[in-house]
C-alpha cells in the first residue's frame, strides 16, 4: 500500500477514491492522531480523531464520480466521537459508516452487519426501497471493501544472516517507483540504536560553508561522500558492502575527520577548478578520493603537488 501511493506520488498521479479510502482505513487507525496527513488538518493534529464514511449520502447518489465520493470521507474529533457517536446506533442515525470495521470488529460487530442493518433501517418496511438499497449496498461492498479486504501486500523475507550488500540490492530492485532508499538510509537505521544519529550529524554537516553551497538539502554529494570518505580511511576501500560493515562506532571516530575532509574538497573544486555547484563537478565520485588524497598526512600542499592533482582532476 505504501509503495501504491507513494508511485501515485512520484508520478505526479492523482489518489484515486479507493486509493484514499484503503490508504485511511491501513495508514490512519481511528481515534489516533495523524499529524500534516492531508486528512487530518495541521491545526486539529493535536486532537485524537476517528474516520468515517458518509454513507447515507452516498445511498442517494451511488454513481457519484471519484473525485466526489472523496469528499464522504470524513473525520471526527474524539469528543464529538464520545459525545455523538459513541454507539452503533447513533452512527447508523447520522448515516456514518466507522472505517475502522472494515478491519477490526469493534464492539462485536462487523461491517457487513453494519450495513445490513442500516439498510433494513432506511428502508422502513417498504420492500422497493429495501431492496434498492440492498443492491446499492452490494454494490458498496464490490467497489470499496471488497478493494480493501482483498488488497495484496507483497513482501521479500530477509533473514538475519543476509549481508547488508544483499539488503541493499532487494531494496533498490524491489523500491524503484517510490523513494530510493540509499546506503546513507540503511547505516542511519544500523547506527541509531546504538545512539549514533547518523540523520543529525549530518544535518550539522551541511551547515558548513561549502557544504552548504554544494549541498543546501542534505540529500545528494554528503551522504554518499562521507560514508566513503570513512570507509577509504578505515578500510581502503569504499564498495557498498564494505560500506554497511562499517560498525556505528567506526562513523562516530572517524565523522568529523570526513566533514573537514569534503569541506576542503569542495572548496578546491569551487576556488581552484570553477565548480559553483553540484551540476558543474564533472563526476560525483570523485570526490571521496579527492578528500581522502588532500587529508593525507602523505599529501603536501606544494606548487607540483597541485600540478598533480589538477593532472589528475
Amino acid at each position: 500500500m505504501l509503495i501504491h501511493i507513494a508511485d501515485r506520488v512520484a508520478r505526479a498521479r492523482p489518489l484515486l477514491a479507493t486509493d484514499k479510502m484503503l490508504a485511511t482505513v491501513l495508514l490512519l487507525s481511528p481515534n489516533l492522531p495523524r499529524k500534516g496527513s492531508a486528512t487530518c488538518p495541521a491545526r486539529l493534529s493535536s486532537s485524537l480523531l476517528a474516520y468515517y464514511f458518509d454513507y447515507a449520502r452516498y445511498l442517494e447518489k451511488p454513481d457519484l464520480p471519484n473525485s466526489e465520493v472523496e469528499e464522504l470521507l470524513l473525520f471526527v474529533r474524539e469528543k464529538e466521537v464520545k459525545t455523538t457517536l459513541s454507539e452503533t446506533a447513533k452512527e447508523q442515525a447520522r448515516g456514518l459508516f466507522p472505517l475502522n470495521i472494515i478491519i477490526h470488529e469493534t464492539r462485536g460487530i462487523s461491517y457487513s452487519k453494519w450495513l445490513s442493518d442500516y439498510t433494513f433501517s432506511k428502508a422502513g418496511g417498504d420492500k422497493g426501497k429495501y431492496d434498492r438499497y440492498s443492491q446499492r449496498q452490494s454494490d458498496f461492498i464490490r467497489r470499496f471493501i471488497e478493494k480493501i479486504t482483498g488488497y495484496q501486500v507483497h513482501f521479500e523475507e530477509i533473514k538475519k544472516g543476509t549481508s547488508s550488500d544483499v539488503i541493499c540490492t532487494v531494496f533498490e530492485t524491489i523500491n524503484t517507483t517510490g523513494t530510493r532508499l540509499t546506503v546513507f538510509d540503511l547505516l542511519v537505521a544500523r547506527c541509531f540504536p546504538h545512539k549514533v544519529n547518523l540523520r543529525d550529524m549530518l544535518e550539522a554537516a551541511c551547515d558548513r560553508p561549502f557544504v552548504k553551497l554544494f549541498e543546501p538539502k542534505g540529500e545528494g554529494i554528503a551522504p554518499i561522500a562521507l560514508p566513503r570518505i570513512i570507509a577509504l580511511k578505515e578500510k581502503q576501500t569504499a564498495r557498498r558492502g564494505d560500506i554497511l560493515e562499517l560498525s556505528p562506532q567506526v562513523f562516530k571516530q572517524h565523522w568529523t575527520f570526513a566533514v573537514d575532509a569534503l569541506e576542503v574538497a569542495l572548496e578546491i573544486l569551487h576556488t581552484r577548478y570553477g565548480c559553483f555547484g553540484e551540476r558543474l563537478i564533472p563526476l560525483v565520485d570523485m570526490i571521496s578520493p579527492l578528500e581522502v588524497i588532500i587529508s593525507s598526512n602523505k599529501f603536501r600542499s606544494t606548487d607540483n603537488r597541485r600540478r598533480m592533482l589538477d593532472r589528475w582532476y
